[in-house]
């Protein structure tokens, strides 16, 4: 399944976040990058050699990567 790239803004509209906007989207994503370790993490500790758990920790790590 092909991913589409990120968007990705450009400064002026990074300029025009407010400090706090920017503060609580570093911590949303921390907190979303955090889930996606833990969740690879208990896949392999699962069983690391099924397929579809593969395929998902490669996805989660693409995502993470991005």
């Amino acid at each position: 399944m092909a991913s589409l790239p990120p968007l990705e803004p450009t400064i002026s509209q990074l300029d025009a976040l407010s400090v706090e906007s920017l503060i609580y989207e570093k911590q949303r994503l921390e907190n979303s990058i955090f889930h996606l370790v833990r969740s690879n993490e208990d896949m392999k500790e699962f069983d690391e050699n099924d397929k579809e758990f593969q395929l998902a920790i490669k996805e989660n790590e693409d995502l993470i990567a991005r």
